[in-house]
């Protein structure tokens, strides 16, 4: 008899007031390169190009925050309309392994490996299988007013979610956005519709949740085979990440 267990790691880029953190002509904006971090209670705070910081707070050990700074302050006039708690029991210390070209932390449900040159976030189960990783520097791309989060797309990769969405189950290969519509008698092509979950499901055992108020898109592969991204035309870049694994057990 199997049994699935469910492991919840929620990552939030909440990006305050953007700016390039490469040279202002490039119309395309990231984070740049990584040079040193400093550690408070449960966050590690990592400082980019241009005063950039990215601060990672561990709400639990399978649980982390990420919020990314242009100006190096985190401070927001309103808190997440989705997001009820924070404190998700966290204990102990934390400590970041440094190495030549990344920063590593280790949970006991997980190891976080962060890129210095650019930088990238990427994310391994305890059994050291990579699960979840930015594609290239493009972890964060800033266009205008407009945010996206690049993710790598495994060959085999399948997707599920979104909730009241039309066509497959499988979403790879498509793109859908999140924006309430009124959309009677409605055919298989058709999107937006009355709801927006944004919360999807990979066959590579883990989940997004995307926070973000603004009108948001997500493409599964619809762009190339090598990334999927989810997207806003503003606003703050959040993500609720989930991994789940099976395990065996007598009955």
């Amino acid at each position: 008899m199997k049994k699935t267990s469910i492991y919840l790691i929620q990552i939030f880029f909440l990006i305050l007031n953007p700016s390039s953190a490469q040279n202002a002509g490039k119309e395309s904006q990231t984070l740049g390169n990584c040079s040193s971090y400093e550690t408070h209670n449960n966050q590690v705070i990592f400082n980019c190009e241009n005063n950039v910081k990215v601060l990672l707070q561990f709400c639990s050990g399978q649980v982390l925050k990420v919020w990314i700074s242009a100006d190096g302050n985190f401070k927001r006039n309103n808190e997440s309309f989705a997001v009820i708690n924070e404190n998700l029991g966290w204990s102990g210390k934390i400590n970041v392994k440094e190495e030549t070209s990344a920063y590593e932390i280790f949970t006991e449900q997980l190891r976080i490996r962060v890129h210095k040159s650019p930088f990238k976030l990427q994310i391994f189960d305890k059994y050291q299988k990579l699960l979840f990783s930015d594609y290239n520097e493009k972890g964060y791309v800033k266009n205008d007013k407009h945010i996206a989060s690049y993710k790598t797309l495994k060959s085999d990769e399948q997707f599920f979610g979104l909730g009241e969405k039309a066509g497959d189950l499988n979403r790879r290969g498509k793109s859908y956005k999140m924006w309430n519509s009124d959309q009677p008698c409605y055919g298989v092509n058709e999107d937006p519709l009355y709801k927006s979950i944004p919360f999807f499901m990979s066959t590579n055992h883990y989940g997004v949740f995307f926070d973000n108020t603004y009108k948001t898109e997500f493409k599964f592969g619809s762009e190339s085979n090598d990334y999927y991204s989810f997207e806003a035309t503003s606003g703050n870049h959040s993500e609720l990440y989930c991994t789940y694994r099976k395990t065996h057990y007598a009955s």
